[in-house]
């Protein structure tokens, strides 16, 4: 699984999606849903209270994901490529990880890499 997102698309959904706040009671909300299909990603924030959706041209493979806010966005934040990737690492499917997991997995070795 890929997706390749334009990183200034990004941007202008964090403007927005940052306005709503957080709801840290239940762990699922501190997450975004992303979904892809066709050329176009729907990235959903949810509190409970209120919901933020934002479409962006993509390209990649179809699929829907969840990914840590705080972590995607700090990459989104620092980033100075055109295009922001995410995808999987078919080893640690092996190793039954969810997609989840892996792309949290991924995103924290890459934000790590950039906020140093």
């Amino acid at each position: 699984m890929m997706i390749r997102l334009r990183t200034e698309s990004l941007r202008q959904f964090q403007k927005r999606a940052t306005q709503l706040t957080t709801n840290t009671l239940l762990p699922i909300l501190t997450n975004l849903k992303l979904s892809y299909s066709g050329d176009i990603c729907t990235l959903t924030k949810n509190n409970i209270g209120a919901v933020i959706v934002g479409q962006v041209e993509a390209t990649g493979d179809a699929c829907n994901i969840l990914i840590n806010e705080r972590i995607f966005f700090a990459i989104v934040s620092s980033s100075k490529q055109e295009f922001i990737e995410i995808q999987s690492c078919k080893r640690l499917h092996r190793a039954k990880r969810t997609v989840l997991q892996e792309c949290t997995l991924n995103m924290e070795l890459t934000a790590k890499r950039l906020l140093q």
